[in-house]
């Protein structure tokens, strides 16, 4: 195995030998690199652990799986891992039973619902494990740029199949506890999520052409100030995604076909891309994304001294 990997538009630093990036303790030609040639980092499972329970908990939105357990957690709909990276308390708008432009505070503790079991909360925390390394990886490579560090590269490695099933995760968060809205009203309350059989979808990879679709957004710097937004996306047809956008890197999750236009979203963005490259001075940091197949496309962007709102 040579550390040549064209397909993803760079040379990747890690060597046959090195231990393996998922952090199983395996060298990395025995655990995470495949044998048709490519990188896919480990994928953990999320699903609760056999036996299955039997039970169907009406306050947990997997309960189709009849999996449950009898307890509600207390979930945070949008990752604690990320809000706790934050600067607090949590500043937050465009929330609908907000004001228009008017901004409240909150403590972590109050951006939670009661929307998963236990058991379910439990088998999908890997998800937030994954988020966070990505947070991570945006926020040391933002400090980088922040202390003029314009030599010397960075490498991280993310699972793009895991940032998805997060942002799936985000979007159900978002739906089951109500805080995602439309014109003031809650989709929860005028909407369906469009995506199925849920607990499947948690346990497979979306069917193309949905999953994730990544663009940076014209005259982002790729300055990462913590602050960050995300929203549903809806048609007539009901929840068809969510787009999250961090320091002006926009990631959009597409969960149904129905009524998406994918002619004009891959106009601008990249579909399940190979990495994302930033640039500043003479220094390059690179985040990588694995998937179940070959990645190709890299996403450059230049480090600047501007700092986008998002």
């Amino acid at each position: 195995m040579g550390s040549a990997f064209a397909s993803y538009d760079f040379v990747l630093p890690w060597k046959p030998g090195d231990l393996c990036i998922c952090g199983s303790g395996i060298e990395l030609a025995l655990c995470c690199w495949q044998p048709e040639g490519f990188l896919r980092k480990r994928r953990k499972v999320v699903l609760p652990r056999p036996p299955i329970t039997g039970i169907a908990n009406a306050g947990c939105y997997l309960s189709q799986a009849q999996d449950c357990s009898k307890k509600l957690s207390r979930e945070h709909y949008i990752s604690k891992a990320l809000l706790e990276r934050l600067p607090q308390p949590i500043l937050l708008t465009n929330l609908h039973w907000l004001e228009p432009n008017e901004v409240a505070s909150y403590p972590l503790s109050a951006l939670t619902a009661r929307i998963l079991c236990d058991r379910h909360n439990n088998a999908l925390s890997p998800l937030d494990v994954e988020a966070s390394l990505l947070f991570d990886a945006f926020l040391r490579i933002g400090s980088a740029s922040a202390h003029g560090l314009q030599q010397g590269k960075s490498w991280h490695a993310v699972s793009g199949e895991l940032i998805e099933l997060w942002l799936l995760k985000t979007a159900c968060g978002l739906f089951y506890s109500g805080v995602g809205s439309a014109n003031g009203v809650p989709l929860r309350n005028s909407s369906v999520l469009n995506c199925g059989d849920l607990p499947a979808l948690f346990a497979s990879e979306l069917p193309a052409p949905c999953g994730l679709y990544i663009r940076s957004k014209p005259g982002t710097t790729g300055n990462f100030n913590g602050k960050f937004s995300a929203a549903l996306l809806s048609n007539k047809y009901g929840v068809s995604g969510i787009q999250f956008v961090m320091s002006g890197i926009e990631l959009v999750l597409i969960i149904s076909e129905d009524g998406v236009d994918f002619d004009l979203v891959r106009n601008t963005h990249m579909f399940r891309p190979g990495g994302l490259a930033f640039q500043f001075g003479k220094s390059r940091h690179n985040v990588v994304m694995t998937w179940p197949r070959p990645a190709s496309g890299l996403i450059s962007l230049a480090l600047g001294s501007a700092t986008p709102d998002t």
